[in-house]
């Protein structure tokens, strides 16, 4: 429906599922992999006609024929059950490789076999002996960066960081790894001034239930929030903060005035 359209490809942008390629949704290798294993685990509900059949649902309970909490109950009951019988079922694909780990020899290790395992970023080869040996290199063979020591100490251990590549990408975390494990949340900036303190900055950010919103970078000192993306212009009526609704509209937060916007080529985490 028009209301969850840009939440919807906000989500499926910031996890990585599809890209902007030429201002049209392309998926990518992770996107590709992920559908693959909702349509043969959940074929009942990535279905068009399960699509179809709640949209009726939907309509019958906005005109008063069916109760919301009875719809619900009718469908989380069987769903709650096929995901814990799915949580055993469902592995991450890996694919062994015929040869022996080069890092594991070095620090004393009996080598283990290498494999290629599925990550947030898509595809990597990894080591048979993870925690233990953190070999990573992409699957055309260019090994990963070494681990880069930032000027920046541990708030748990008071060891310094670093930016290393794990199993899902680029991280920080602390140089004491595995007996100290603090990662580093690091949230990423829209460019937008936070419109109530006028000091701080909008950062993307997640809620427990991993959901999407936008917070000035000066929490606690400053409260503010937004769930909808912030955008760069203010409104040209009232100088207030203008957020995207979807769909080449942008509305304003504080006098309500609707205007168009030009949707950017490429988006980052909740756009």
């Amino acid at each position: 429906r028009p209301s969850t359209y840009a939440p919807t490809i906000s989500t499926i942008q910031d996890r990585g599922y599809v890209e902007r390629v030429d201002k049209r949704l392309k998926a990518t290798e992770i996107g590709t992999i992920v559908n693959d294993l909702l349509v043969k685990h959940f074929p009942e509900i990535v279905d068009v006609g399960f699509t179809a059949r709640m949209e009726d649902e939907l309509d019958d309970i906005a005109e008063g024929k069916l109760r919301w909490v009875e719809v619900l109950d009718g469908f989380y009951g069987p769903f709650e059950r096929l995901l814990e019988k799915k949580e055993g079922e469902i592995e991450r694909p890996e694919e062994e490789l015929d040869e022996l780990c080069p890092k594991c020899p070095e620090e004393g290790r009996e080598p283990g076999r290498l494999v290629i395992k599925l990550g947030r970023r898509g595809k990597f080869v990894g080591c048979r002996n993870w925690p233990e040996c953190d070999y990573t290199r992409d699957v055309d063979g260019q090994a990963r960066p070494e681990p880069e020591v930032l000027d920046e100490m541990c708030p748990e251990c008071g060891r310094p960081l670093t930016r290393r590549h794990g199993r899902y990408g680029p991280f920080v975390g602390c140089s004491g790894y595995p007996e100290c494990r603090y990662i580093k949340k690091e949230q990423k900036s829209t460019g937008v001034a936070c419109p109530k303190c006028g000091e701080g900055e909008l950062l993307v950010r997640r809620s427990r239930k991993g959901k999407v919103f936008y917070g000035c970078s000066r929490y606690p000192s400053c409260d503010f929030t937004v769930w909808q993306r912030p955008l760069p212009e203010p409104c040209r009526s009232c100088g207030s903060l203008v957020t995207a609704q979807g769909r080449g509209k942008g509305k304003c937060t504080s006098c309500g005035t609707v205007v168009e916007i030009e949707e950017p080529a490429a988006q980052g985490a909740g756009g």
